[in-house]
C-alpha cells in the first residue's frame, strides 16, 4: 500500500500590535501643575472658610448654578446671532454684561432668602455676614467659571508633548492659560463682594445717594479684563496680558477689602 506522506506543519506567527507606548512623565507634570495652580488656592479657601458651613455651601453651590445660567443664556444668543462666531470680541461684550446680571439677580434672590438662611442652625462657624454672603458667592461664581473654561485644556494637556503660547516661544500656553484662570477666580471673588456693597447701597439708601461707580467699576473692569485675554489669541506678548491682569486684580482687592470694611488688626502685648 502506499505510504502518506504527512507535510510538516509550520506555525503561523501571529502579528501582536506593540502595548500602548507609556504616558510621558513631562505630559503628567504639565497636568498636575496647572490643575494645582488653577484649584490648588480655590481647594484651600473651600477647605478653611466654606466647608464647615452648610449655609456657605449652599450658597456656594447655588451662585455656581447662576453662572452655569448666564453661560447657557450666552451660547443661546451666540447660536442665534451668526456674526458672534467670527469675532471673539463680540461674544464677550455680550457675555460680560450678562454674567453681570446674573450676579445681579442672585444678589436679589440672596435678599429674598435672608431670613430662610438664618433659620438654619448654627454650626459653630460665627456669624454669616453679607460681605461672606458675597464672598461665597464670588467664589460660587468663578469656580464653576474655572471648572468649564479650563477643563477643556486641561484635557488636552494629557496629549503627547506640549503647546507654545503664540505670543511667548518657549512658554507653554497650558501655564499661561492657567494663571489666567486663576486670576480670574479671585477676580469674582473681589468683584461679587464689591457689586454687592453697591447693591446694598442703593437697598439702604432707597436709591439716593447711590455709590454707582462700584457697580460701573465691575462692569469695567470685568470687560478689560477679558478683553486682555484675546491679546494670546492674537499672538500678542504673554506680558501684555498677565501683568495688566495682576495689577487690575490688586487694584481690585484693594477696592473689595474696602467695600467689605475690612481692617488690619495689631496685636496688644501690653499686659
Amino acid at each position: 500500500s502506499p505510504k502518506t506522506t504527512i507535510a510538516p506543519v509550520h506555525r503561523s506567527r501571529v502579528s501582536r500590535s506593540p502595548p500602548n507606548p507609556p504616558r510621558p512623565a513631562m505630559t503628567l507634570m504639565v497636568l498636575f501643575g496647572c490643575m494645582f495652580i488653577v484649584f490648588g488656592l480655590p481647594a484651600a479657601i473651600f477647605w478653611l472658610t466654606i466647608r464647615q458651613s452648610a449655609k456657605l455651601i449652599i450658597v456656594m453651590y447655588s451662585s455656581a448654578f447662576v453662572w452655569l445660567v448666564a453661560a447657557i443664556l450666552t451660547s443661546f444668543i451666540w447660536h442665534i446671532v451668526v456674526p458672534l462666531k467670527d469675532k471673539l470680541w463680540w461674544l464677550l461684550l455680550l457675555a460680560v454684561p450678562i454674567q453681570e446680571l446674573c450676579r445681579w439677580g442672585y444678589w436679589l434672590l440672596l435678599k429674598r432668602a435672608e431670613r430662610g438662611l438664618n433659620t438654619l442652625g448654627d454650626d459653630g462657624t460665627g456669624i454669616v455676614t453679607r460681605e461672606k454672603l458675597a464672598y461665597v458667592a464670588g467664589f460660587g461664581f468663578g469656580i464653576m467659571g474655572a471648572i468649564m473654561q479650563f477643563s477643556i485644556i486641561l484635557d488636552s494637556t494629557t496629549g503627547p508633548g506640549t503647546l507654545e503660547s503664540p505670543g511667548c516661544s518657549g512658554d507653554s500656553f497650558f501655564a499661561i492659560s492657567a494663571l489666567i484662570a486663576l486670576c480670574f477666580i479671585v477676580f469674582n471673588i473681589f468683584w461679587t463682594v464689591i457689586a454687592y456693597d453697591g447693591f446694598e447701597t442703593r437697598h439702604v439708601s432707597q436709591g439716593n445717594g447711590l455709590k454707582d461707580w462700584k457697580f460701573i467699576y465691575v462692569l469695567c473692569s470685568h470687560i478689560f479684563a477679558s478683553m486682555l485675554t484675546l491679546n494670546n489669541e492674537d499672538g500678542g506678548p504673554c506680558a501684555a496680558t498677565l501683568v495688566p491682569l495682576y495689577i487690575l486684580l490688586l487694584v481690585t482687592g484693594l477696592i473689595a477689602w474696602r467695600s467689605a470694611n475690612l481692617r488690619f488688626k495689631i496685636a496688644d502685648k501690653s499686659c
